[in-house]
């Protein structure tokens, strides 16, 4: 049997492994200038035809939601941010078929995303309720 000690001391080792460098975590302020494009809405490609993408600065997010231009601020680190309202243009266009849904689904996403993360060369936005953006970068 082993002593409450032991198990604490294995509780602690665990805690401590999953603590990150807080320089670590101010990644998301470095991508400053940088440019990214859609590649997973949900899980699924964009619509053939349609490139939907987002370009940082330190309090703003702009780039084309497929259809028509978005802007809106942001702030917060990786784990715990928050998207300002999200105004678009206002054209109407539904070619290819499913570019408006589509595009209103990544605004939705995006005004809900509440945490990010970089995975490989990757930019992953989610929702509280499981809703995912993956960007590539640009050049």
């Amino acid at each position: 049997m082993r002593s409450p000690f032991v198990g604490l001391c294995i509780t602690l080792s665990f805690l401590t492994a999953c603590v990150t460098d807080p320089d670590e975590e101010d990644w998301l302020w470095d991508l400053d200038g940088t440019r990214w494009r859609l590649v997973s809405l949900d899980g699924n490609s964009p619509l053939a035809g349609t490139e939907i993408t987002l370009e940082y600065d330190r309090e703003r997010m702009q780039g084309s939601a497929g259809v028509n231009r978005y802007f809106t601020s942001w702030a917060g680190t990786h784990d715990a941010m928050a998207v300002g309202v999200v105004a678009t243009t206002r054209l109407v266009r539904d070619e290819p078929a499913g570019a408006m849904a589509q595009e209103s689904r990544f605004v939705e996403l995006l005004r809900q995303a509440r945490a990010a993360e970089r995975e490989g060369a990757e930019l992953v936005f989610t929702t509280p309720d499981g809703g995912e953006l993956r960007f590539e970068a640009l050049p």
